[in-house]
C-alpha cells in the first residue's frame, strides 16, 4: 500500500474510484470520504453486498476463517482444492 499510496494522485474531497475491487485492499486501506467501488466478480460482489446489508459481520468472517483454518490443518490440500473448485 505505502508504494501505491506514493504513486497516485489524491484529492480527499474527491471520488475514488476502484474498477477492479478484489479484496478492497487498496480502495480501503486509503479510507475515501467519497468512493465508487467496482468489481464483475460475482463472488466479490455477493460478499461485499452481504457486507453493506449486515449479513456478514466480523464474528461471521472470523467464525468462518477458524473453521477453514481447522480444515486446512486437517486435510490439508484435499481441503483447499475442494474449496477452490467447487464453485
Amino acid at each position: 500500500m505505502p508504494t501505491i499510496l506514493r504513486n497516485i494522485e489524491r484529492n480527499p474531497e474527491g471520488l475514488w474510484i476502484e474498477p477492479f475491487l478484489g479484496s478492497g485492499g487498496v480502495a480501503l486501506n486509503p479510507a475515501p470520504k467519497r468512493a465508487l467501488l467496482t468489481d464483475r466478480n460475482p463472488h466479490i460482489i455477493r460478499f461485499y453486498q452481504a457486507v453493506k446489508n449486515g449479513a456478514i459481520d466480523g464474528a461471521t468472517i472470523r467464525e468462518l476463517l477458524e473453521r477453514e483454518g481447522r480444515m486446512l490443518s486437517e486435510c490439508g490440500q484435499e481441503h483447499y482444492h475442494h474449496v477452490r473448485w467447487k464453485r
